[in-house]
């Protein structure tokens, strides 16, 4: 019953504070750039984790293409 309660406490906990998350394409754009981004009411930054995103993360260098 214990582990229910916990459970249950743990989903309430994520449905009032959710997470938000932000992909940034690292190859033209720089990663810290997601610190700048707030909310306008608190000011608060509006992502808790920044997540690098590069489309050419498999690239061969010998063949030269992804």
């Amino acid at each position: 019953m214990m582990l229910l309660a916990g459970l249950l406490s743990t989903q309430v906990e994520a449905q009032q504070n959710p997470q938000t998350f932000c992909y940034v394409e690292v190859n033209n754009n720089n990663l810290l750039n997601v610190g700048f981004y707030t909310l306008a009411t608190s000011g608060k930054q509006a992502f808790d984790s920044a997540i690098i995103f590069a489309g050419n993360i498999n690239y061969d260098a010998a063949k030269v293409r992804a």
